[in-house]
């Protein structure tokens, strides 16, 4: 499991090198060049559900990065469609996601979109997350405020390209969620397995 992960991370980065060095019209952007900057609002976690049910069905995410941000489920949204989330605070502050669908976020949680859907994937998260760590500033709590998201200079390919890779990191990506999902429950099991042991 564990060499599946590495390989998958590995062939991640190799890809976006590859296509680094041997694109030279990459343009370079402000994000707030490309994208409206918001971020989520607080939600009590007494209100959420800890796992998905038919009536909680919508995801909250927050500043944690396991369990792919999410801290629970509700019964409402406020975003649909494609977006790019981020860690404002805490220790995994500048931890970008690729989003889409419908979901809350909380305060801790910055948001990135634009109406055209351009560049609101898997690749711009991934270039990112390779950015994001140079700003965070760690006086206190750890933080990668709006106005600094907004002034972060990224180099992307044109927009066509950019969701061509996208994909093939989406399927990736996909993968890796289901191995995940595979260990949790392998994990449960062992846990309840243990634990019936010792009753």
């Amino acid at each position: 499991m564990y060499k599946f992960f590495l390989v998958s991370s590995l062939f991640k980065k190799g890809l976006i090198f590859k296509l680094k060095n041997n694109n030279l019209n990459w343009n370079n952007y402000k994000v707030s060049e490309l994208f409206t900057i918001t971020r989520g609002i607080v939600i009590p976690k007494t209100e959420l559900k800890e796992c998905i049910n038919e009536e909680y069905k919508y995801p909250v995410y927050s500043s944690q990065t396991s369990n792919n941000g999410i801290l629970g489920y509700d019964n409402k949204y406020d975003f649909e469609g494609k977006y790019l989330t981020w860690t404002t605070d805490g220790a995994n502050a500048g931890k970008v996601f690729y989003r889409n669908g419908k979901f809350r976020c909380t305060n801790v949680c910055g948001v990135l979109y634009n109406n055209k859907n351009e560049y609101v994937n898997e690749l711009t998260a991934e270039l990112l997350n390779y950015i994001t760590p140079k700003h965070v500033s760690y006086v206190g709590n750890p933080k990668l405020m709006n106005n600094v998201m907004a002034n972060i200079n990224i180099k992307l390919p044109n927009v066509n390209e950019s969701n061509k890779v996208s994909n093939i990191l989406n399927i990736i990506n996909t993968k890796i969620d289901k191995e995940n999902n595979k260990l949790t429950s392998l994990q449960e099991l062992k846990k309840g397995l243990m634990q019936s042991m010792f009753v």
